[in-house]
């Protein structure tokens, strides 16, 4: 991060919240027993550190709250909106964005982000289902 200060880079600063899909639609993410108050915490405690550790520094041009999440299932949309407005109340001063895993058209999050970003499905390699 210091580089990237001192050479004028720019950095999306992201929380390491991985494993929030198995790009397998019959296979739910957001399930009691996988998603819950305790992971939402830690989540939560994680975007903190990372906020506290760089708030300061100039090359953070916006925040991710995470990467790939299965943000087409329905119980995924209370999960980052609570994550979406911690976020903001950490830091105000930036944009925040959610790198989604799934199509535009069954996203249920992008909403309570300010910059949607998709991810780099290529064409024939991931279909709807999760298969290759």
């Amino acid at each position: 991060m210091n580089l990237a200060d001192r050479c004028d880079g720019v950095v999306i600063d992201e929380v390491p919240a991985m494993g929030f899909n198995m790009f397998n639609h019959q296979e739910k993410i957001f399930r009691s027993d996988r998603i819950n108050e305790k992971i939402l915490a830690t989540h939560l405690a994680a975007l903190k550190e990372l906020v506290d550790r760089d708030f300061n520094l100039p090359c953070v041009a916006m925040r991710s709250s995470g990467n790939e999440a299965a943000t087409d299932e329905p119980e995924s949309e209370p999960y980052f909106k609570a994550v979406a407005a911690a976020t903001r109340k950490l830091d105000s001063s930036r944009p925040i964005t959610l790198v989604q895993s799934s199509y535009d058209s069954e996203d249920r999050v992008a909403q309570h982000f300010d910059v949607v970003c998709g991810t780099d499905t290529i064409p024939g390699t991931r279909k709807p289902d999760g298969s290759i």
